[in-house]
């Protein structure tokens, strides 16, 4: 586990090392959220549901309609119960205008704006703000 103040968390389980105990324990899945904090040796377990990602609507894969949307989840480890603490829906899409085809932007660029519109969405959750969430997307 890893220590990173910066962002106030006292650690992190790295990608790499969460990668290696899905991959050597397949079962993972079924295991409830206590078990895995303890695997992992945290109080908390943040997880993401990511339920929606698409590029074009279905049927039409020539114009770009992206869409994500996640369950964003909580759980606390010790309280004897199965329940999040947290829990929040987050759904964005790219581009904004509509009607943008193959021709016009590449499939690159799609990914990386509807990427980073959900990445950001997800991380406001986890930051204390003194401002409103002006987020236009």
């Amino acid at each position: 586990m890893l220590s990173i103040p910066e962002i106030g968390a006292s650690g992190v389980v790295p990608g790499p090392k969460v990668l290696e105990f899905q991959y050597n324990n397949p079962s993972w899945s079924s295991w409830s959220y206590e078990r895995l904090a303890e695997e992992f040796t945290v109080d908390r377990l943040v997880l993401v549901d990511l339920y929606e990602y698409r590029l074009t609507e279905s049927g039409n894969r020539h114009v770009w309609d992206g869409r994500a949307a996640a369950r964003v989840s909580v759980y606390e480890a010790g309280l004897d119960t199965e329940e999040f603490a947290f829990s929040r829906e987050v759904q964005v899409s790219f581009p904004d205008e509509m009607g943008v085809t193959r021709n016009e932007r590449p499939e690159q660029f799609i990914r990386e704006g509807l990427e980073v519109r959900i990445l950001n969405r997800i991380a406001w959750l986890f930051f204390d703000h003194d401002e409103p969430n002006t987020i236009t997307y």
